[in-house]
C-alpha cells in the first residue's frame, strides 16, 4: 500500500465568522472563544442521595450564568468517581460554550442505573440524574433569590414613595 497525502485546510483572516465551526472565531487557524476562569467564583454545593451513596454537586457561577460543575461520588479512582468527573467536565464545557441549565438537565434527567431504588423518591435514579436534580435545585434557588431581590427593591421604592407622600401631607 502506498502513502496517501491528506490536505489540511485552515481559515484565513479574510474569511468571515460563518466559515469557522461553532464556538470558534476566524483566524489562521480558528481560535476558541471561551471565558477565562477567574481566581474566585461563587457557588453552591448540593448533596443528593444515589444508589452509589452521597453525590456532592458544586455549581459555580460567573455573574448570573452557570460556569462550571464539579460532581463527586464514591471513592477516588472508582467508576462512579470517574463518571462524575467526566459529567462535570462536559457540563462545564457546555456552559462555557453557551448551553443553558435547562438544556443540560433535559439531557441528564431520568437516566437510570442498576443501583436505583424505586421505593425512595428522594434518591436519584443515577449519578447523572442526581446532577440534573442538583442543577434544578440551584436554578430554583437562583430564581427565588432574584424574585426576593426584585420584591425587596419594589417594596423599598413603595416605602420611599409612601414616606415622601406622607411627609407632604404633614407639610400642607
Amino acid at each position: 500500500m502506498g502513502k496517501t497525502d491528506t490536505a489540511i485546510t485552515t481559515s484565513s483572516d479574510t474569511e468571515d465568522a460563518a466559515a469557522c465551526p461553532v464556538g470558534l472565531t476566524p483566524g489562521s487557524p480558528c481560535k476558541r472563544t471561551e471565558p477565562e476562569r477567574p481566581k474566585e467564583l461563587l457557588g453552591q454545593t448540593i448533596k443528593i442521595k444515589t444508589g452509589c451513596g452521597a453525590l456532592y454537586v458544586t455549581i459555580n457561577r460567573l455573574g448570573d450564568k452557570f460556569f462550571e460543575l464539579f460532581a463527586r461520588a464514591g471513592k477516588a479512582g472508582g467508576c462512579a468517581s470517574s463518571q462524575c468527573e467526566a459529567i462535570g467536565r462536559l457540563i462545564s464545557l457546555a456552559w462555557r460554550k453557551g448551553a443553558t441549565a435547562e438544556e443540560v438537565v433535559d439531557q441528564l434527567k431520568g437516566i437510570s442505573c442498576q443501583l436505583q431504588d424505586e421505593k425512595d423518591p428522594e434518591r436519584a435514579d443515577s449519578c447523572a440524574d442526581g446532577v440534573a436534580r442538583a442543577i434544578e435545585m440551584v436554578e430554583r434557588l437562583r430564581e427565588s433569590e432574584t424574585a426576593n431581590q426584585s420584591h425587596v427593591k419594589g417594596q423599598t421604592a413603595e416605602q420611599e414613595k409612601g414616606e415622601a407622600g406622607h411627609e407632604r401631607k404633614r407639610c400642607h
